[in-house]
């Protein structure tokens, strides 16, 4: 299934809830509200079901999310095999870079996951503390990496 319409977490988590036989999803427009409550409670919530059946997700974000949007979320589809991320907007959180954070969340909450892709994007401005390109990469050089995943 793919949704070409801007949609939050909570359309999400009813759409896979209510969809047993959905295998795959792919939104293409993303956006976080940040002003509804549902997205929160959803993946707080201790009695929250967590979906095993949706193998592949991709996600284009039209926001800025950063990792503490996108984990509570992923927590909950503990059958994920492939997994893509996207991002067109210049000022993408630093912390979805982080090969080290990607590496311990699949490790501990998604098993199962055998291909990630992403392709994400972040301007350097001036005066900004950023991360260099090598360091980016290096997060990514573990054996994690480059022998299990």
């Amino acid at each position: 299934m793919t949704i070409v319409y801007k949609c939050s977490w909570y359309t999400v988590y009813f759409i896979i809830t209510h969809s047993p036989n959905l295998r795959t999803l792919v939104l293409k427009d993303f956006w976080k509200d940040d002003d509804d409550e549902s997205d929160d409670n959803i993946v707080a919530k201790s009695d929250t079901e967590q979906c095993t059946h949706l193998t592949s997700f991709s996600l284009y974000i039209r926001y800025d999310l950063t990792m503490n949007d996108v984990e509570p979320m992923f927590r909950l589809l503990l059958g994920l095999k492939h997994l893509r991320l996207f991002s067109w907007i210049s000022r993408t959180d630093p912390s979805l870079f982080g090969g080290h954070r990607w590496e311990n969340f699949i490790e501990t909450k998604s098993p199962l996951l055998k291909q990630f892709d992403f392709s994400l994007t972040r301007l350097a401005l001036e005066n900004e503390d950023c991360f260099t390109v090598e360091s980016l990469i290096a997060s990514f050089r573990t054996p994690f990496w480059l022998e299990t995943k």
